[in-house]
């Protein structure tokens, strides 16, 4: 939701309780983004052309191909601070990217770096092509999926980033999350534990790989996921919690099932995951 207010009110002089701009949203749906032309309470420039100086910075910025939505009011509110004084407001409660227009980005005169280091991904993983990690090579494809040698998996459709591989060994849900959160592949601070939709996500039964655990009669797991990852067992903590059980997902079946945080008896694994901006 974009809002191009004056904000002044017409009736001021009129009404005593009439107040200066309009209101701040203090709440929205997830997934939600609002943008005001300038600050709560604060008066818009009509200006003198057809569309107001926020209209027409907006329109400007928002036109160019590969520019993630947060970057392209960041260059709005740039350019309208320095030229009127205006400064534009956003709330939002986005969980992944959006792109007014998708692609290559240019490089232009208003850099505006988001990410900080090690890394700067690009806004290419939104069209699914190869995406710039610095001090990182890729070592891998298939099909949304790129690994790279710094021990990351990049989900292109999903703009996740996950750890190559599981934990490796039998873990309750209390120390799943201290792993996750503790975990600095590639050199992130930022590791979480999946969400259970995050790790459905994954499931795919055209790909296929027995992971190395043994259950009954010695024999191994099926496990229906990209080979980029490697799971040691097939079955994840997810971090939704129900009471004393935790959420968690088997990549043999495809299930989703409960157990109790403090279960370590069913081959239970965590496999971090962060956001990619």
């Amino acid at each position: 939701m974009i809002l191009d207010a004056c904000r002044d009110n017409p009736f001021g002089k009129t009404f005593r309780s009439a107040s200066r701009g309009l209101a701040i949203v203090s709440s929205a749906p997830v997934g939600t983004f609002i943008s005001y032309s300038t600050g709560a309470g604060q008066v818009a420039r009509d200006g003198t052309e057809r569309n107001s100086p926020y209209t027409s910075a907006l329109l400007q910025y928002m036109q160019e191909p590969g520019v993630p939505i947060t970057n392209v009011f960041i260059k709005v509110r740039q350019k309208l601070r320095k030229e009127t004084g205006q400064v534009p407001w956003e709330l939002s409660s986005l969980e992944g990217e959006f792109y007014f227009r998708p692609g290559l980005a240019r490089e232009s005169a208003t850099t505006v770096p988001l990410l900080p280091s090690p890394v700067r991904e690009t806004t290419e993983v939104a069209m699914g092509s190869r995406p710039s990690i610095s001090g990182a090579s890729e070592i891998g494809r298939d099909g949304r999926f790129i690994a790279y040698d710094n021990g990351t998996v990049l989900d292109t459709k999903t703009n996740l980033m996950w750890a190559a591989k599981d934990n490796g060994s039998d873990i309750n849900w209390s120390n799943a999350k201290s792993y996750c959160e503790n975990y600095r592949g590639g050199g992130y601070a930022d590791w979480r534990m999946p969400t259970p939709d995050e790790l459905a996500g994954l499931y795919d039964t055209s790909k296929t790989y027995q992971s190395d655990c043994r259950y009954l009669l010695n024999s191994k797991w099926d496990t229906h996921l990209t080979e980029l990852i490697h799971l040691t067992c097939p079955c994840l903590w997810a971090s939704e919690t129900l009471g004393s059980n935790a959420a968690n997902f088997y990549f043999n079946e495809g299930k989703r099932m409960w157990h109790p945080q403090t279960d370590v008896y069913y081959y239970l694994r965590v496999l971090p995951v962060r956001s990619v901006y």
